[in-house]
């Protein structure tokens, strides 16, 4: 499908917000400002938009009207059934643009355990990835869902996404490049071994309180250090520490 004079007209003023600007140093900002222009103009209500790290994992989301129960449960339990995640798209992809139907019918993607136990579940109907590439390799993802009361994504949906796809993809490895030049360690690299074991125990589920009694310390000093953590690692709640923290067991 072509695109209209108007979706031209929306295109050229997301590429206004999502240019990169050398006075915000922080790749997590730009990723904000990414979901809610997609929201803002284009109207692309439910996105997150994930960094993936050297192995291929998907980690870090940045999120834009999920909520922190659906996203804990995808990450729990659903995360590799998911068709659109890079591991399971056909080896050699390089296509940045994907949807659902991309990779197989509905009716088949309707049949999956995926469909059937997450999709369904929390009204979903719809799902559409665009992938961002640095050196050939996926550094990251952004994730589109519509769902019941909603259409589809189009092939205008698509070819919209692909005019912003590359800026995005510039704007986001200069903005890597840039943060990781002026912090050559990583985030787990910078914490205390205090702060990693208080990690290692929000991970497992444990309250205040449990996490006070286990490491022999008052509720108000776990919320202290729980704040610290929360801006040192630049996230909002339990939720996105535990997924900006990946790889402490």
């Amino acid at each position: 499908m072509q695109l209209t004079k108007r979706d031209y007209g929306e295109i050229l003023h997301c590429l206004e917000h999502i240019a990169f600007d050398p006075e915000l140093d922080d790749p997590n900002l730009y990723r904000k400002a990414v979901l809610s222009t997609l929201s803002g103009i284009l109207g692309y209500q439910k996105s997150i938009f994930w960094v993936a790290n050297k192995h291929g994992d998907l980690i870090n989301p940045i999120v834009n009207n999920i909520e922190d129960k659906v996203l804990f449960e995808y990450l729990e339990f659903f995360r590799p059934l998911d068709v659109l995640i890079p591991s399971n798209l056909p080896p050699g992809t390089n296509t940045q643009v994907i949807r659902i139907e991309d990779v197989m019918s509905i009716s088949s993607f309707s049949e999956t355990n995926f469909s059937k136990e997450f999709f369904n579940k929390h009204q979903c109907i719809d799902e559409m990835g665009v992938y961002i590439f640095n050196k050939g390799h996926i550094v990251g993802v952004i994730g589109l869902i519509r769902k019941e009361g909603e259409n589809r994504f189009s092939e205008q949906d698509r070819n919209r996404l692909r005019f912003l796809a590359k800026p995005i993809e510039s704007s986001f490895n200069a903005y890597e490049a840039l943060f990781c030049a002026k912090d050559e360690k990583s985030e787990e690299e910078q914490l205390t071994s205090r702060e990693k074991e208080l990690v290692k125990l929000v991970k497992q589920g444990l309250s205040n309180k449990e996490i006070g009694d286990k490491l022999f310390i008052s509720v108000n000093t776990v919320k202290k250090h729980l704040q610290n953590l929360y801006q040192k690692t630049n996230v909002a709640n339990r939720t996105e520490l535990c997924y900006r923290v990946f790889t402490l067991k």
